[in-house]
């Protein structure tokens, strides 16, 4: 008789299994690809570990926990990571959103509802359109401008954009950074540019290092060759009380706010994140 395959066994096994890879969250990411495997909640796996599962769900999670044992990213796994309580469609070629990103989204979010006025706001680097969405889904009014050049990655953020019906209010624009938003004029320009030091890419963890996109992480040798185009062009397009707000990594968060200094911003102003870390530079034109 063949033997039968019970989620409660295949759980303990694929943790293990995990564990040993050097994955960070072995139990979460083998409940999570269990219960896509199985169609169903993480808490539906957790609860029903008596479950049997048929050959064609037992080969379909074997196959995502044999692509998650060689830290190929969960996210691009499972099609979809959740940000600032969205759920967005991923795929290989974006970057895949972080909750660091979510201060960044706060801190913009926080400052634009002091608005008398609709805000109009620019998002540069659009990724998969988490930023964009975020802002525009949480400030109602608001009409938002995201660019992108990466067509991979612009094709993930319109997918994006159509399933969260921000059509009429999130206007994807393709093309390389500020350049096609020249003439225009913003409450705020917002970005998570890439940051990371060119010698640190090699000491990230696998499923970065190996498998999102490089130029979404390759911040040049300093990590701020972003910055020094963002922060002077930016400015020009900012109403007169506007601001531009960008995430930096860490350590780098003085560094910018002494850059925007230097090109003409009146004021800045740091946001940490969750973890104590200086995350966001909020840098004011007046």
């Amino acid at each position: 008789m063949a033997s039968v395959a019970r989620v409660g066994e295949e759980l303990s096994a694929s943790i293990t299994r995990l564990a040993q890879a050097g994955v960070d969250s072995p139990a979460l990411d083998a409940q999570l690809l269990m219960a896509h495997a199985l169609n169903c909640s993480r808490l539906d796996v957790i609860a029903h570990p008596e479950h049997e599962l048929s050959d064609i769900e037992l080969q379909g999670f074997a196959h995502m926990l044999d692509s998650r044992a060689d830290r190929y990213p969960l996210a691009y796994i499972l099609g979809y990571r959740e940000f600032y309580g969205l759920d967005l469609i991923v795929s290989p070629g974006v970057l895949i959103p972080r909750p660091d990103t979510e201060t960044l989204v706060e801190a913009a979010i926080q400052r634009l509802s002091r608005l008398s006025h609709p805000p109009t706001i620019a998002d540069i680097g659009a990724g998969s359109g988490a930023i964009a969405i975020a802002i525009a889904v949480a400030v109602p009014n608001a009409q938002v401008y995201t660019t992108e050049i990466s067509p991979q990655a612009a094709k993930v953020a319109r997918a994006n954009i159509e399933k969260h019906a921000m059509g009429d209010r999130v206007k994807l624009i393709e093309g390389d950074m500020l350049e096609p938003l020249l003439g225009m004029e913003f409450d705020a320009i917002v970005s998570n540019p890439p940051y990371i030091p060119t010698a640190d890419i090699d000491t990230l963890e696998p499923e970065v290092r190996l498998y999102e996109p490089r130029e979404a992480l390759d911040g040049g040798t300093d990590g701020l060759d972003a910055y020094r185009v963002l922060l002077p062009g930016a400015l020009p397009l900012l109403r007169a009380d506007g601001f531009a707000a960008m995430e930096v990594g860490a350590g780098q968060a003085r560094a910018v706010a002494e850059m925007a200094g230097d090109v003409g911003y009146l004021r800045c102003e740091i946001e940490p994140d969750l973890a104590g870390i200086e995350r966001v530079v909020v840098a004011w034109k007046c």
